[in-house]
């Protein structure tokens, strides 16, 4: 999950998958930055490898809870005045409350 302060208070970062249009409204339209672990890479690595490649956001996720778990939750903080640079993978961004 990626968060950044604003005057209204914090906005979290989604990405829309792009393999069905912009139009797509289904279950899994919308979702945080995420991805696949690649051999030899640590968790930590793929978040922050995930994050740059989605988005173009370089930061520092620190990890939410302890493993083992089946999913990771990462958080990290962006400035305010991100500039966001989706891969092919997504279409459309939104900064939402």
């Amino acid at each position: 999950m990626v968060w950044r302060r604003q005057s209204a208070g914090m906005e979290f970062l989604v990405l829309h998958r792009a393999a069905n249009g912009p139009s797509f409204a289904g279950d899994w339209a919308w979702g945080p930055p995420s991805g696949v672990l690649e051999p030899g890479e640590s968790i930590a690595q793929c978040a922050t490898r995930e994050l740059f490649e989605e988005t173009g956001l370089t930061l520092s996720p620190r990890q939410i809870g302890a493993l083992p778990v089946r999913w990771p939750v990462f958080l990290a903080e962006a400035p305010a005045n991100a500039m966001v640079q989706l891969s092919l993978e997504h279409d459309l961004f939104a900064w939402v409350s």
